[in-house]
């Protein structure tokens, strides 16, 4: 199973199918959370400041620590997602016809934002122009 990225959307362009969170392995692929603003935006979630991690002592497995995630009170904070590109997002519910017929959107990024899109399914290969 490989690493992916979860995008929550409210572009509603993009339709239904894509109302729910999404996944792309286009980005960084490190199970991170993006948001597309319904102005068709995207950011970067950055919880960095929400958690701390203490250690404590325990005697589980062989180990003498555990480490506990802890909220400290901060919300997440976006930030802007400035790069230009061509990303794939797909519904992540399942799909119940074959992977080929899976709805999926291709997005054009220009300086953080989409500037045109295609929904397609995962069986074209054709990328918009």
């Amino acid at each position: 199973m490989g690493m992916f990225d979860t995008v929550h959307n409210n572009f509603v362009e993009l339709g239904e199918d894509f109302s729910g969170p999404l996944q792309t392995k286009d980005l960084y692929n490190l199970m991170s959370t993006f948001w597309i603003s319904p102005a068709g935006e995207l950011f970067e979630y950055d919880d960095t400041e929400c958690w701390t991690y203490e250690q404590e002592e325990t005697q589980k497995f062989g180990f003498n620590f555990t480490w506990t995630k802890k909220p400290t009170g901060k919300h997440i904070r976006l930030k802007p997602m400035r790069f230009s590109d061509y990303i794939t997002v797909y519904p992540d519910k399942p799909y119940d016809g074959t992977w080929n017929d899976a709805p999926v959107a291709r997005l054009h990024i220009r300086d953080g934002k989409i500037e045109s899109y295609k929904i397609t399914t995962q069986g074209d290969t054709i990328w918009p122009v």
